[in-house]
């Protein structure tokens, strides 16, 4: 069982972030929580007793070097959680090069430049560590007015998936990988989407608690609500048609349709 002694959780002033540090320094671990917001950052770091760093994960130029600094000072990291992401609500062909760039670059290329920076610091000194990719359902199934925001979980899982196979042909089996992928949570993030046909909206903290039993087990994906992990094996499976049929009853199609006025 791996038990996390140092943990770096990006996005972790509010939401799911925090809930994972609160239940982490539980467990033992000291914990840093990063975020761009400074002012909950500072709340939440007081709040929990961890270290916290303010940064904005979109700034990608100088986030390599950054790592390093933390890794020195807060570290040596064990654990890395990447956490933090954005979300653009709307159809499609609404959304702004501007609000695109961002969330791409702090939902997919930041936890690619971290996870890149953390392996390098780690490949050496052998200590066995872990990242943790905080991905979500619609990395396996479109979502109607969150299209820019599932493409960016998709694209995390992939990459996690390969990072995972890399790291054993290359004989860095000490580093390990694990993806999450929940539903809706009940987080300012999904104010006000419907929960899929025969689900809930997922607790926070009790997702926290089964999180943090994920990173310690050695299972690379964890799908919740547990019974989503069924559908999907099985909408892969069906032709197209059956597969936007499945969706439908669901209610895939209208768990976002609430949320389609925010703007990006």
């Amino acid at each position: 069982m791996f038990h996390p002694q140092r943990t770096l959780i990006t996005g972790g002033a509010n939401g799911l972030g925090k809930e994972i540090a609160r239940s982490l320094q539980r467990a033992g671990s000291l914990v840093t929580i990063l975020d761009r917001d400074g002012a909950s950052l500072k709340r939440t770091a007081e709040e929990l007793g961890v270290s916290g760093i303010v940064y904005d994960l979109s700034n990608l130029q100088d986030l390599a070097r950054e790592f390093s600094k933390w890794d020195t000072t807060y570290g040596p990291f064990d654990t890395l959680i990447n956490n933090a992401a954005v979300s653009n609500f709307g159809t499609a062909w609404e959304f702004e090069l501007k609000a695109l760039s961002e969330l791409l670059n702090i939902n997919l290329l930041a936890p690619i430049l971290l996870s890149q920076a953390f392996i390098k610091c780690r490949s050496q000194d052998k200590v066995r560590s872990k990242i943790l990719m905080i991905s979500s359902v619609s990395a396996f199934q479109g979502f109607p007015y969150a299209s820019s925001y599932g493409a960016s979980k998709s694209a995390l899982l992939n990459f996690s998936e390969a990072l995972s196979e890399e790291l054993n042909e290359e004989n860095l089996k000490h580093i390990s990988v694990s993806v999450v992928c929940p539903s809706y949570l009940d987080s300012k993030l999904f104010s006000g989407a419907r929960p899929l046909l025969g689900t809930r909206i997922l607790k926070i903290q009790a997702l926290a608690d089964e999180i943090v039993g994920h990173l310690q087990g050695q299972t690379f994906l964890l799908i919740r609500p547990r019974r989503l992990a069924g559908l999907i094996c099985l909408k892969n499976l069906l032709p197209h048609r059956l597969q936007i049929f499945l969706s439908r009853l669901l209610g895939v199609q209208r768990g976002m349709k609430p949320m389609k006025p925010s703007k990006c």
